[in-house]
């Protein structure tokens, strides 16, 4: 015999119910750290392109400087900053519009798979909070 509630409702169809809303739930939930994650990506190659619109004028005028120079000194020398600004500038131009960020991502599942010890964190970092030392103003980690 099956009980029904005052909706007309089965224990079984509750239970059912319940059970579609905790998926519901934990599949929005996933889409929404999905989302906030790509984001967060998003936000730091902007960043990026940001500080590359100044970096460019910077690297210009410093190579037209550095250019001029060498026409006057004739020394190679002068023109050496230029070596690593160029890296720099390389660097900074893949990340913003290279797939450098495809490449880190895929540097950082690989050490999550292959070398997890490396990034293992202390249970203690979860579960224990900082508590003020009474007569001190250090913090103390109860155990």
């Amino acid at each position: 015999m099956l009980v029904q509630n005052a909706d007309g409702k089965t224990k079984q169809d509750v239970l059912r119910t319940r059970q579609t809303m905790m998926e519901e739930m934990n599949r929005r939930q996933g889409e929404a750290v999905r989302r906030m994650g790509q984001r967060q990506v998003a936000l730091q190659v902007a960043s990026i392109r940001e500080r590359l619109g100044w970096f460019l004028p910077f690297y210009a005028s410093s190579a037209a400087f550095l250019y001029a120079g060498y026409r006057v000194t004739r020394s190679v020398v002068v023109l050496y900053p230029l070596v690593p600004m160029t890296f720099a500038f390389c660097y900074q131009l893949d990340l913003a519009y290279g797939n450098k960020t495809a490449r880190i991502k895929g540097i950082a599942e690989e050490i999550m798979m292959k070398e997890a010890q490396l990034i293992h964190v202390p249970a203690w970092h979860y579960y224990n909070r900082p508590v003020q030392d009474e007569g001190t103003s250090s913090s103390v980690y109860k155990s």
